[in-house]
């Protein structure tokens, strides 16, 4: 299976901008403790995705069961998969191929790198990656999050609302209940349906079915550990303002040159993809090309 770079992008924009929320304020951020002993909790998806999935969780090991049909522009997929993550490896289990893959967790590559830094360069990392940030949701349009309190399900949560989504995550245990919202034009909602806590969860669940053997996906293991020190080098350089703000300027000027090379449609022709406003390039793009720029992917 291929490891697209264009994940590697999202994945660290994802952790990047978890450092923006207090609820990931720790001395490892990449380090969290299992939100549970055991629990089962099932969502719902609608919108863009329709379908449903249930996560198992005990001790350190969570799987996701996931079915669900994605629909975009008339084009569709389906994702029929399990998800088994623990602290050394994440397995991939594709049920429609009856495949599946692992490799290392990339979470814990990243504490792995965070560690070696010194305190002054963890310092740096965490005010770097917070400015970054800030900068990239006010690029793309998101601006500042807005965090509220709240109670969903009868659990505290944390309500953030950042680039058209909101999302509801248990308070203190790094668990999305809700999700609602739309970005590049897909409506993304999600909601748990059922909760149950200290509850037996079956161990044939948190492994792939009978018959299925995964295999490590040497590519996408060194992928994810070359990604974990790039992230960590550019973050603890001392000049990564200037480099930061050089890729956006870069990622900018592109889009503008992409956007005037593209010849308007003729007249009465319709087009497949969402017109861009008074003639602008996608910020999202943008945002994601700067970040592909920074770490040289």
């Amino acid at each position: 299976m291929r490891f697209d770079r264009a994940c590697l992008a999202l994945a660290a924009m994802a952790l990047i901008l978890a450092w923006a929320f207090p609820a990931f304020a720790a001395d490892n951020p990449f380090k969290l403790a299992p939100p549970f002993k055991s629990a089962i909790i099932k969502y719902a998806y609608s919108g863009t995705q329709k379908g449903q999935s249930t996560v198992y969780f005990k001790g350190n090991v969570r799987a996701e069961h996931k079915q669900v049909a994605t629909k975009i522009l008339g084009f569709g997929s389906e994702d029929n998969t399990i998800i088994i993550t623990d602290p050394q490896r994440i397995t991939t289990v594709d049920l429609g191929k009856k495949e599946a893959y692992y490799t290392g967790n990339s979470m814990t590559y990243m504490a792995q790198e965070y560690e070696k830094l010194t305190p002054a360069e963890k310092k740096r990392v965490k005010k770097n990656a917070e400015e970054m940030a800030g900068n990239f949701l006010a690029a793309m349009g998101g601006g500042k999050p807005e965090i509220k309190q709240g109670t969903f399900m009868n659990h505290p949560v944390e309500i953030v609302s950042v680039m058209g989504l909101t999302s509801y995550t248990w308070k203190d245990k790094h668990v999305v209940l809700k999700q609602e919202g739309s970005i590049m034009g897909m409506q993304m909602n999600m909601v748990a349906t059922e909760v149950k806590t200290g509850v037996p969860v079956p161990s044939d669940m948190l492994q792939p079915p009978a018959g299925i053997k995964p295999v490590f996906n040497q590519e996408a293991d060194d992928q994810q550990r070359k990604m974990a020190k790039q992230v960590m080098d550019m973050l603890k350089d001392p000049d990564f303002g200037k480099k930061q703000n050089q890729a956006m300027q870069d990622a900018s000027r592109q889009a503008q040159q992409e956007q005037s090379q593209q010849a308007p449609p003729a007249s009465g022709e319709s087009t497949s993809a969402p017109a861009q406003k008074d003639g602008q390039a996608d910020p999202v793009k943008e945002g994601l090309d700067a970040v592909k720029k920074l770490f040289k992917w």
